[in-house]
């Protein structure tokens, strides 16, 4: 019995993610004795299309976006008690949304399904990092960070959307997260607001396709090496490859030689072995077209549906070497990219 296997392989390229991140700075009206102050830039934004590989593992990286933030303060006539100079504090807001823990560590749910959040945080001015995401973003006694009650303190903020579950295409729910600050108790301030980081909901498209007949074999019929006589082919068999693919995903696709990567010819190699046929190949041809498939060659991109159908042809063809009777295995690895 003759046979052509074709296992399942993608390869695929994630299109670059984006995420517009617009930062929101709360003025702090002037108290009586002492305030704090904020100022942020944004060094490495979101831009504003997040394009998901619908089949990324969870813990997949979908977008980083960083920002400084230096904070100023003056406590010009704060009574402090002795040993409180240095206990100012900048922290997340008791206020703020949390969704939970997420399936990834140290990630906390937001509210877009199957999309969470990592949140880190580096104090320049003590050289040390703090990863909030760790617990919940409204926890303000675990996280938080020192700041100088004179001296300028600066803050980096590192944000990671995460893959935690499944995606489907939608506008990512809005999240923004509140940031206050604290004094010594007994001072003229304590716990106020200071500064607040806000995304924009954005537009999340998820692509990517999956085959309903993975690993697939294809069964060749016998033939004898009479019938090569003429054309030199013999034995024609139809097999599909399927796809399902998220909506709106479009899919380019090529064959290539699963036994010798680097062949760029018409005829898949027959595998090695001691009962092999001699001779011949295997012809792969898309269905309603003319000529012989080039292996490695790119399918004409195709259009943006949920499931797609290749119908494919394959034969026995000869390779101009003498004909030997025997097996005749050969494989093919079906290769996608998606947009």
């Amino acid at each position: 019995m003759k046979r052509q296997k074709l296992p399942q392989s993608t390869c695929s390229h994630l299109p670059r993610v984006q995420l517009l991140l617009l930062l929101v700075l709360s003025g702090i009206a002037n108290h009586i004795h002492a305030t704090c102050s904020a100022t942020s830039s944004v060094t490495q934004p979101f831009p504003n299309e997040i394009t998901v590989l619908r089949d990324a593992p969870n813990g997949t990286v979908l977008a980083t976006a960083r920002v400084k933030t230096e904070i100023s303060c003056n406590s010009t006539g704060l009574k402090l008690g002795r040993g409180q100079d240095y206990s100012w504090k900048v922290h997340v807001s008791p206020s703020n949304q949390d969704h939970g823990k997420s399936s990834v560590s140290h990630v906390r749910n937001t509210k877009t399904e199957g999309i969470g959040i990592r949140w880190s945080n580096h104090n320049h001015n003590t050289s040390t990092s703090q990863v909030f995401s760790k617990g919940p973003l409204n926890k303000s006694d675990t996280n938080r960070r020192g700041i100088h009650y004179k001296k300028k303190t600066m803050l980096e903020d590192t944000f990671e959307l995460i893959k935690t579950g499944n995606i489907t295409s939608r506008v990512l729910a809005p999240m923004h997260y509140a940031m206050h600050y604290s004094a010594p108790p007994g001072g003229h301030i304590y716990n106020q607001p200071l500064y607040m980081y806000a995304f924009n909901p954005s537009a999340i498209k998820a692509i990517g396709c999956s085959f309903r007949n993975a690993s697939q074999t294809v069964r060749l019929p016998d033939v004898s090496t009479l019938d090569f006589a003429g054309t030199g082919r013999a034995g024609d068999k139809q097999f599909n490859i399927d796809l399902d693919c998220a909506p709106g995903t479009s899919i380019r696709a090529r064959l290539s030689d699963a036994n010798a990567r680097g062949n760029t010819g018409t005829l898949l190699s027959i595998a090695g072995g001691r009962n092999n046929a001699q001779g011949i190949g295997l012809e792969l041809q898309r269905q309603g077209e003319t000529g012989a498939y080039v292996l490695g060659t790119e399918f004409t991109s195709l259009a943006a549906r949920q499931q797609h159908a290749l119908p494919m042809v394959v034969r026995y063809a000869v390779n101009g070497a003498p004909i030997q009777p025997g097996e005749v295995n050969a494989a093919a690895t079906v290769e996608l990219s998606f947009d």
